[in-house]
């Protein structure tokens, strides 16, 4: 709560005008020491300024017939003298300055309300001791806006179960087509294996018989095998990996290609 808003309530509770403490110029230069270097060189500046600077001291432009010369010393080695008319003056323009600069951001706009809704914003203006009726309209937009907020994420929640259920569903069919993936990929390696098993008793069978007819010494060197009879061989051995891959298109139906 700043100074205006303290003697805005004690003027309230008691009835009492109150007016602003009194503060020498050393303890006013001392409060907000940056912005009152900048605001006091650039007030020397200013064309109609109050104040001048001389080298290292700053004096007031008019000098008045009779005054009583009060003196502050700057932080930045600088010293200020005045009287006190024209401290009045450089305070009560220091706020107009500040002031502007605050509220150089804000728009001005005009509103013709009726009577009812004024006092509506008087009366939760003075509820929570704002400064500004402006606070009573950003206080309702904040409202509003947080309000707008909580409703879409009520609505978020609301389809949030939806969207976890087809999350769910879609997650179970991906692990269906993987077991199915698992079991088909281990038919395979059976398969596989049993592949390699026959090749293997076949080679040793067709080893044995060389040897057992080198032992009985009989040539087989210039023996012909009927051309018809190899054909159907070939169609037996296609028709036997035809029938396993149509016992696989049968358990595995899905295209997994």
């Amino acid at each position: 709560m700043n100074e205006i808003q303290i003697l805005y309530l004690i003027e309230k509770d008691t009835g009492i005008a109150m007016s602003r403490p009194k503060i020498s110029l050393q303890e006013w230069c001392n409060a907000d020491q940056k912005l009152k270097l900048d605001f006091i060189e650039k007030e020397s500046q200013r064309s109609g300024g109050l104040i001048q600077r001389n080298g290292d001291y700053y004096t007031p432009r008019v000098m008045a017939s009779w005054r009583e010369e009060i003196s502050a010393q700057l932080s930045n080695h600088r010293t200020i003298q005045l009287d006190s008319a024209c401290f009045e003056k450089l305070k009560s323009r220091y706020r107009t300055v500040k002031k502007n600069q605050k509220d150089h951001h804000l728009t001005k706009k005009q509103y013709m309300l009726n009577s009812q809704t004024i006092q509506q914003i008087k009366r939760i203006q003075e509820q929570n001791t704002w400064a500004r009726e402006e606070a009573v309209i950003e206080h309702v937009i904040n409202l509003y806006t947080n309000g707008n907020t909580a409703y879409k994420t009520k609505e978020q929640l609301k389809t949030r179960p939806i969207k976890l259920k087809l999350l769910e569903d879609e997650i179970k069919e991906n692990l269906d087509q993987i077991n199915q993936l698992n079991t088909k990929n281990h038919f395979l390696k059976q398969q596989y294996e049993e592949n390699i098993k026959l090749v293997a008793k076949l080679d040793l069978i067709n080893t044995q018989y060389k040897e057992l007819l080198k032992t009985h010494q009989i040539d087989v060197s210039s023996l012909t095998i009927d051309e018809a009879i190899l054909h159907a061989r070939i169609q037996q051995i296609k028709e036997l990996f035809e029938s396993q891959d149509e016992i696989l298109r049968f358990n595995f139906p899905m295209d997994l290609s």
